[in-house]
């Protein structure tokens, strides 16, 4: 005789990004010890790979490439997958920047979303004339890890160009090789370059500031927490 066959509740969460409803499942046994195996292993390219798995087996929603999907849209989906399977209290580590003393602290992850500027654009103009420019996408798990890199900023930026432009043609970036869009990318001056490292410095990802106090030697300090893996990894 077969085993009964347990029913999981079905949940309904709205992209940051695009306002795309999304229906998904919460974690099983399954995709937790696939995390933790992967978390384990502290490769990044396992914990991108074990990340985009868990998606494609909790997410009900058809048509979804979790690959190219913007970053902080899987942060922040992936969040709420977190919240319905282990709970609304995520307990990550600080340290004291006094005496180095490492503990942990609470916060209500249920409340946390990536905030998108209203006035912030994706195109950017390399001339002084405005006959040459760029369009920006968000970086995605295929173009960042998701465990930053600041040393690598020149290939995350390079990965989030969508588009070439000048008045008459449009160059798709896809249409090119990384070598290409990177000599394109070189040539750029430097104050222009400026422009477009702010919109990858200034992307939308999860965010947590708080004054903490250290239960040690009592030093009050302010903390910062962006992105999952200040989170949970």
């Amino acid at each position: 005789m077969a085993l009964p066959t347990i029913a999981t509740p079905t949940y309904r969460v709205t992209l940051p990004s695009n306002d795309k409803r999304i229906d998904f499942r919460p974690f099983l046994v399954k995709e937790e010890k696939l995390l933790l195996i992967a978390l384990q292993s502290e490769d990044e390219q396992e914990i991108k790979d074990a990340i985009v798995q868990i998606l494609e087996n909790c997410v009900h929603t058809k048509g979804l490439d979790f690959s190219t999907m913007p970053i902080f849209d899987i942060e922040y989906l992936f969040l709420q997958l977190r919240t319905k399977s282990v709970g609304e209290i995520a307990e990550p580590g600080v340290r004291c920047t006094k005496c180095d003393h490492q503990f942990q602290i609470k916060i209500d992850v249920s409340k946390l979303k990536p905030k998108i500027k209203k006035d912030s654009t994706n195109r950017f103009f390399l001339d002084e004339t405005g006959t040459l420019g760029i369009t920006m996408k968000y970086p995605s798990l295929d173009s960042s890890i998701i465990i930053g890199d600041d040393d690598n900023y020149l290939g995350v930026l390079i990965s989030s160009i969508d588009e070439i432009f000048t008045e008459e043609e449009v160059f798709k970036s896809s249409d090119h090789t990384y070598e290409e869009m990177e000599e394109f990318v070189e040539s750029i001056q430097t104050s222009q370059l400026d422009k477009l490292l702010e919109f990858y410095r200034e992307m939308p990802a999860l965010e947590y500031k708080k004054k903490c106090t250290c239960p040690v030697c009592d030093n009050k300090f302010n903390i910062e927490l962006r992105g999952l893996q200040d989170f949970f990894i």
